[in-house]
Formats: structure tokens, C-alpha cells, sequence
């Protein structure tokens, strides 16, 4: 039992801890992000934080996005339904032919990699510095949206 309360309350604790860290902005993977770029370029001084940082933190906003859009989705959908008294089936099912990309209005071709990502966001940040200090999240979903809209159909 004491090991119960012990666990819950490192649980609580490391939470809590999280519930102040800022979120990272454009500047940081940016800088993180340069490294990255140095390394494909074939740099033997590129830092192996600078690549595991990038690359990390840049599956981790492509996944973040992809399932931020559809719990959205969900939740308009639910919102919807409840409010104007909707069938939730029929609601539900508009919701579920939508793929995430075509949430997001963000079409990136099947192929593109981890570096092909990295290379648009970087370019983003080095034509518009103003946007570094931008919460990465915008700042992907931004630069995303803008190399790679989706057409009539998405």
C-alpha cells in the first residue's frame, strides 16, 4: 500500500512538474533543426542532440497534429450533434470519411520524409524570423499548410 501512495504521489508530482514547461517555439527547434539539416549535408560536427532533437520533436508535431485534428473532429462532431439535435451516426460518419490531412488542409505527398518536413519548416523560419518566437505548433501547422494546401477535393 505504501508503495501505491509512494507511485501516485511521484505521478502527481512529475504532472504537476510538466504543467508549468513551456511549450518549445520556432526558435528553439529551429536552432535545434539547423544541426539536423548539417548533418544530411554530411557535417562530422553535426551534434547528435542537435539530429535527435529535431527529428524527435519533429515526429512528434506531425503526430500531434495528425491526432490533435481528429480529436477536433470528434469533438466538433459530438458538439454538433448534442446542439442541434443531430443524428450522431449521420454526423459522425462525415467525420469519419475526413482524413486527418484533409482536417488540417495540409496534403503532403505519401512520400515525403522526416527531412523533407524538416527542410520546409526550416525554409518557413529563415524567410520569416518574426515567426521564431511562435509556439512550434503554429508554427508547423503554418509552414505545412502553406507548402502543401490541399486541393478542391481535400
Amino acid at each position: 500500500m505504501t508503495w501505491l501512495i509512494l507511485s501516485l504521489a511521484v505521478a502527481f508530482a512529475a504532472g504537476a512538474a510538466r504543467a508549468d514547461v513551456t511549450p518549445p517555439t520556432g526558435a528553439e527547434w529551429h536552432g535545434h533543426c539547423k544541426g539536423y539539416l548539417r548533418a544530411l549535408d554530411g557535417d562530422p560536427k553535426a551534434d547528435d542532440f542537435d539530429v535527435t532533437y529535431c527529428i524527435g520533436m519533429t515526429q512528434g508535431m506531425l503526430n500531434g497534429l495528425r491526432i490533435g485534428s481528429q480529436l477536433g473532429a470528434l469533438s466538433l462532431g459530438s458538439t454538433l450533434a448534442v446542439t442541434f439535435d443531430l443524428d450522431p451516426q449521420a454526423v459522425f460518419g462525415v467525420f469519419e470519411s475526413r482524413t486527418p490531412e484533409s482536417l488540417l488542409q495540409i496534403c503532403s505527398p505519401a512520400s515525403a520524409s522526416v527531412a523533407d518536413y524538416v527542410r520546409v519548416i526550416d525554409a518557413y523560419l529563415d524567410e520569416r524570423p518574426a515567426q521564431a518566437g511562435q509556439p512550434l505548433a503554429e508554427v508547423f501547422f503554418e509552414a505545412l499548410q502553406e507548402e502543401w494546401p490541399c486541393g478542391e477535393e481535400g
